[in-house]
């Protein structure tokens, strides 16, 4: 296995012309991708600057009582003036004003009326907070004082869902399952399958990842990306569509076919857990499955058609060191991290006194806007708007 490491080290970039293909379905009428990217792993020199793809970072305080932690985030969810955070580790949802006050958590773990077996993830509409328990295969509705209203059962497996605005949901699931749908479908507002997208016939092996592969696009889209065969989707206007797929020169799971589990596999190979796909850069953190700890850094741009290969990123934005926890997050066209104190107190705003002593448990959450040209401001008011910003 390997873990995401977030150290500056010196080491250099790769620049990659790449081809983009423009077409929409083979003749099996399966989808067509319309930009393909070919990336080389192996060829990597210098490193990464932020200030590259950043245009600015923002850092939220979060207040945190005395006697509550935050042990692992895996996502942050953004409503109106709220701010949600899952915690995997602890199986608690916390709730946060935009100031970063402390509004309450919910923790309901058991199999009682209201409670939850295992948090996968989390969703607001309406003043409402959708919880997705994949253990149990249901999702719990409660509203923000996090008092319970209803439950809706999945008749059908579901590995990853998005909210949809007619109250329905979109559904990924990357890899072959028995007796259940996989690649991407739609379930009903109460629970049933009404609806197969896209399927896939053949058989991967998968490497699990807390981060979500469902995101928000700028263009009023939603995003897709599979882990497995490294394709984006977007579904818009009741239609999907393959927007871009990896040509990865290096091994991956494609690699293995018919394999369905990755214990069986005794050689190294690379998979990308971490990704932002923004307005005109996709960014990923790479890591060596069966090999040594070592991580990459790609970043793609969609303006002019480069990739840049690295081990190194150096976090030129703002006054910290690196980059903190990346998590998967609602919020278009930027990164969001989670850092704790040990990271501000290295931070220049501190060593100058600007930052006082901080409490042992305290979090912070940073915000990296990513760099836009080709939008309108008004765009970009709106949806920033829409999240609360």
């Amino acid at each position: 296995m390997f873990s995401v490491k977030y150290i500056i080290i010196f080491v250099g970039i790769l620049v990659i012309l790449c081809s983009c293909k423009y077409s929409k379905k083979n003749e099996e009428g399966k989808l067509m991708t319309t930009c393909e990217v070919n990336i080389s792993l192996q060829n990597k020199q210098e490193s990464i600057m932020m200030s590259n793809f950043v245009d600015s970072v923002q850092t939220l305080c979060l207040e945190l009582p005395s006697d509550v932690v935050i042990g692992r985030a895996t996502r942050v969810f953004f409503y109106d003036s709220h701010i949600f955070i899952l915690d995997r580790m602890q199986q608690k949802i916390f709730h946060f004003d935009k100031s970063g006050a402390f509004l309450g958590e919910l923790n309901r773990r058991g199999n009682g009326l209201g409670e939850y077996y295992g948090l996968h993830s989390c969703m607001v509409k309406d003043n409402v907070l959708y919880v997705f328990d994949k253990v149990g295969q249901n999702i719990l509705l409660y509203d923000f004082s996090f008092k319970f209203i209803r439950l809706i059962h999945c008749e059908k497996w579901v590995e990853n869902l998005f909210l949809l605005s007619d109250g329905s949901f979109l559904c990924f699931t990357p890899f072959f399952v028995y007796n259940a749908p996989n690649g991407i479908w739609q379930m009903s507002c109460d629970g049933k399958m009404i609806k197969q997208w896209y399927i896939y016939d053949d058989k991967y092996p998968y490497v699990g990842s807390e981060w979500d592969p469902f995101y928000i696009t700028s263009s009023d889209g939603i995003g897709i990306r599979c882990p497995i065969r490294n394709e984006f989707y977007r579904y818009k206007d009741n239609n999907i569509s393959c927007t871009m797929k990896w040509n990865i020169k290096a091994k991956t799971t494609l690699d293995f076919p018919d394999i369905e589990s990755c214990t069986s596999i005794k050689e190294s190979f690379w998979t990308c857990p971490i990704f932002i796909d923004a307005d005109e850069w996709v960014f990923g953190i790479w890591g060596e499955y069966n090999g040594t700890p070592s991580e990459l850094f790609t970043l793609y741009s969609k303006k002019d058609n480069e990739v840049l290969v690295s081990s190194s990123l150096i976090v030129d934005v703002g006054d910290l060191s690196y980059i903190g926890n990346p998590v998967s997050s609602n919020l278009p066209n930027a990164m969001v991290a989670i850092a704790d104190g040990d990271l501000i107190m290295g931070s220049d705003s501190f060593k100058q006194g600007q930052v006082k002593s901080l409490p042992d448990n305290q979090v912070f959450l940073l915000i990296y806007y990513f760099l836009r040209q080709s939008i309108s401001k008004e765009k970009i008011a709106s949806l920033e708007k829409e999240v609360g910003l």
